[in-house]
């Protein structure tokens, strides 16, 4: 069975209550955006009660010419610790950075929060 989660503005489609795929793209010509075309994809998992595990990979071309596309797949933990509070730490592996080309991998490491009102 697939049940819909998210806000008005970001739907996302979950199967089986349990897996959440997902698949996003952008493009954009000027603006001030350092990527003019965006592709990512992944997928989300639930566990215990809202708790979700996630990965996911992109790919995206800089407007700027002459930079290399660049590549970056993620894995997070989401933890539900109260109904209006999220805590998320995430790690990224940035191939090929677009912007920095003595470096053919940078690893970012983060930490999201999400309070809902």
């Amino acid at each position: 069975m697939a049940s819909w989660a998210g806000r008005a503005d970001a739907k996302s489609w979950f199967f089986g209550d349990r897996w959440l795929p997902f698949l996003r793209g952008g493009y954009t010509e000027g603006g001030g955006a350092p990527l003019e075309a965006t592709v990512s994809g992944g997928l989300g998992v639930l566990f215990r009660k809202n708790d979700q595990l996630g990965v996911g990979f992109s790919w995206g071309r800089p407007q700027t010419s002459g930079a290399r596309d660049q590549y970056t797949t993620e894995i997070f933990y989401r933890m539900q610790l109260l109904p209006s509070l999220a805590v998320t730490p995430d790690v990224q592996l940035v191939i090929d950075p677009s912007f920095d080309r003595s470096k053919s991998v940078v690893a970012v490491f983060g930490l999201r929060a999400r309070l809902a009102f």
